[in-house]
């Protein structure tokens, strides 16, 4: 489909301006899966470090704001922040799995969004009885919702980054 092949060229680009994030080098997808090719990044999720005092969670929280910002300034929106995509190591704080990427830019609307359910925004998706049967809303899992009206935008990911600082902390 023409729409997953332009939500999948579009991550391909981002490594360009952070090296914070994954490069990106390939993709393919059959008629179930989506495989997304991107550099290893070794490191610990952020929800992992128990041992850190708040400040300095919080200063890993600030560097990761400044790596969504540059996404944002660069137009486009994660739509998957959760602890899990966060991961530090002695390098720094790292934004990674951006399989579910917007581009902000475009002006194709795509029915399904892709998020994580637990840290999900509300106008990023619409969520069906049959959808809660579907999954649990709350496993972590990456799911796509159906949302014929819904949009994003970077409000999306605040509110997905206050979540996981909530899980955090």
């Amino acid at each position: 489909s023409s729409n997953l092949r332009f939500s999948l060229i579009t991550p391909l680009s981002i490594h360009s301006f952070t090296l914070f994030i994954p490069a990106l080098y390939d993709y393919f997808y059959d008629s179930q899966n989506i495989y997304i090719a991107e550099s290893f990044i070794e490191g610990t999720p952020i929800s992992e470090l128990r041992y850190l005092s708040v400040c300095e969670k919080i200063k890993l929280f600030i560097k990761a704001a400044g790596i969504i910002n540059e996404l944002h300034k660069n137009g486009f929106v994660d739509c998957d922040i959760k602890p899990e995509h966060i991961l530090v190591n002695r390098h720094g704080c790292f934004i990674i799995d951006l399989g579910t990427v917007k581009d902000l830019n475009s002006k194709e609307h795509d029915d399904y969004q892709m998020g994580t359910a637990a840290y999900a925004a509300p106008e990023q998706f619409t969520l069906y009885k049959e959808n809660l049967d579907a999954f649990n809303c709350y496993s972590g899992d990456t799911v796509a919702f159906y949302n014929p009206v819904g949009s994003v935008d970077v409000r999306t990911d605040i509110y997905a980054f206050g979540r996981t600082m909530i899980k955090t902390f």
